[in-house]
C-alpha cells in the first residue's frame, strides 16, 4: 500500500527546508572567513596610527628654544631646534594625540607652525601675554599691573606684535601684552577678537564664521586666570595699601611700651560653675521625683 499524501507533502517540505538550512549554514561559513582578514588587517592599521600618534606627541625642541628660540642661553636634549636657521621642526597639530594625558585636565596648547611656540589657551585670562626677553624687562609699564588667581602681581614690559600660523590657512596677528609669566597665553581677548570658539571636551578651537577647527595639545597646566588689576588708582585702596594692619590680622611679639590693661568688672553669681555632687537632701527629693 502507498503512503498517504499527507505524509509524502510533509517530507518533501522538511527535506526544502533542510536544503535551505544547508546552504544559509555554508553562505554564512564563507562570509565569516572573509570577514577575518579584513578584521586583522584593520586592527593592524589602528595599531600603528596610535603608535604614530604616541610618537609625534614627543617635544621636538625643549622648553628654551620654545620660549626664546635662538637667543636661549640653555638647552634641553633632546632637542631638534636648528640654530644656524633659526627653525623649528614643524609639528602636524591635526595629528597631534591627547589621549596618554590624564582624564581630569581640562586645558590645552595650540603650537604656532612658524615658530613652533606652544601657547595655552586659558579662558580665564583677560589679555594675551608672552614672556619676556632679558632685555625687555628695563622696560617697565607701571600704568598696567595683572594679578593673577592667588592675588600676587604680575609686572608688565609693554607689548609685542606677533604673527601667528596655526594652520588651516588662516594667520593671526596680534599684540600680546610682554609679562612676567612663564609661557604664552591666548586669553579672551584674542579669542573673541578672532571668532575662536574652544571646545575644551575635544581640545581645539573652532572658528565661528568659517566653520574650521584648530587642534590642540592636552596639559596638565593650571589657569593663571590673569585679570587687569583696576585699583591701581582708587584713592580707597591706596589709603588701605598703607596701613595693611588695619585689614590684616597681625601679632606683633615686640614687647609693650604701656602699661594700659583692659579688663571687664562683673557682679553677682556666676554664671557658669563646674559639676559637683548635690547635697544629699536635694538628691533625696530628685530621686523621689524621678521614681514617681
Amino acid at each position: 500500500a502507498s503512503p498517504p499524501l499527507h505524509n509524502v507533502t510533509v517530507d518533501n517540505r522538511l527535506d526544502t527546508l533542510q536544503k535551505e538550512i544547508n546552504v544559509l549554514c555554508r553562505k554564512l561559513t564563507e562570509l565569516t572567513q572573509r570577514e577575518k582578514p579584513r578584521r586583522s588587517s584593520r586592527d593592524r592599521s589602528r595599531e600603528r596610527t596610535r603608535s604614530t600618534s604616541r610618537r609625534r606627541t614627543t617635544p621636538a625642541i625643549c622648553w628654551y628654544h620654545q620660549m626664546f628660540g635662538y637667543r636661549a642661553r640653555k638647552c634641553l636634549q633632546p632637542c631638534r631646534f636648528n640654530r644656524a636657521s633659526n627653525r623649528y621642526p614643524r609639528v602636524s597639530m591635526a595629528t597631534a594625540s591627547t589621549h596618554i594625558m590624564p582624564e581630569n585636565s581640562r586645558l590645552f596648547y595650540i603650537q604656532d607652525r612658524t615658530t613652533g611656540a606652544q601657547f595655552l589657551v586659558d579662558t580665564g585670562a583677560e589679555i594675551s601675554v608672552v614672556p619676556p626677553f632679558n632685555e625687555e624687562r628695563k622696560n617697565i609699564n607701571p600704568s598696567l599691573v595683572l594679578r593673577a588667581a592667588n592675588k600676587s602681581d604680575i609686572k608688565t614690559y609693554g607689548k609685542r606684535q606677533l604673527s601667528l600660523d596655526f594652520g588651516r590657512g588662516a594667520s593671526y596677528r596680534w599684540n600680546f601684552v610682554i609679562a612676567d609669566v612663564s609661557m604664552p597665553i591666548i586669553g579672551i581677548d584674542f579669542l573673541c577678537n578672532f571668532d575662536l570658539l574652544v571646545d575644551s571636551r575635544r581640545h581645539r578651537l573652532i572658528n565661528g564664521s568659517q566653520t574650521t577647527s584648530i587642534r590642540g595639545i592636552l596639559t596638565e597646566a593650571v589657569s593663571m586666570n590673569l585679570v587687569i588689576d583696576k585699583s591701581r588708582g582708587d584713592p580707597y585702596k591706596l589709603l588701605l595699601r598703607e596701613f595693611p594692619e588695619l585689614v590684616n590680622v597681625t601679632y606683633n611679639k615686640a614687647d609693650l611700651k604701656h602699661s594700659i590693661q583692659h579688663h571687664i568688672v562683673t557682679n553677682g553669681p556666676p554664671i557658669k560653675a563646674r559639676p559637683r555632687r548635690l547635697d544629699p537632701k536635694r538628691l533625696a527629693i530628685a530621686k523621689r521625683n524621678s521614681t514617681s
